[in-house]
């Protein structure tokens, strides 16, 4: 006996199943090894842009003569120097008022602005303005801290902010203003 199906579709059915299966395996065999290749790649280029100098700066040597005068000139220049090229980011920048400089150095205000002028005067550093704020880059000339081709962008991207609570403090030891709303 001949077992027929209703429709007279069963056999198609069945095959476009089991070619649909097929498809459904290959294609998500294809997309696992496009991933493979993908997380690779994005391994790869992770790689290729993290510094195995992590902690270390690019720094040339023909500015290691100016930097030993100022340090008999104005010691504080070379501190400042020194605190600049410890705290910026990838791209030479921080973001940091004077205050709160010569507070973590150690030294007073006037020594900070003296400092921070000497360094200006021998353009090992520039200080632009972003409002009331100072933003520190250093040269790229003479110091550098990432790989050679975020040079361009040594001014302003992804800038470090430092911050003190000396300077900031008034602005959290006040009560909250309730608002009270109307009654309409």
């Amino acid at each position: 006996m001949v077992n027929y199906d209703i429709n007279g579709y069963g056999f198609l059915t069945k095959c476009y199943e089991e070619y649909q299966t097929e498809k459904y395996k290959k294609q998500t065999e294809e997309n696992e090894k496009q991933d493979e290749e993908t997380e690779k790649d994005e391994k790869q280029l992770k790689k290729r842009n993290e510094s195995i100098f992590n902690r270390w700066v690019q720094l040339n040597l023909e500015v290691i003569p100016v930097l030993i005068r100022l340090s008999i000139k104005c010691p504080s220049a070379i501190a400042i120097f020194f605190f600049i090229l410890d705290e910026m980011n990838n791209y030479n920048a921080l973001i940091c008022s004077k205050k709160l400089m010569g507070e973590i150095i150690g030294i007073s205000l006037a020594s900070v602005t003296n400092g921070i002028s000497a360094l200006k005067e021998h353009n090992i550093v520039y200080v632009y303005k972003s409002g009331t704020t100072n933003v520190y880059t250093l040269n790229p000339i003479t110091s550098w801290k990432s790989r050679s081709e975020n040079v361009k962008y040594c001014e302003f991207p992804n800038s470090k902010v430092i911050i003190g609570w000396n300077e900031n403090s008034r602005k959290y030891n006040k009560k909250p203003i309730i608002v009270k709303q109307d009654k309409t």
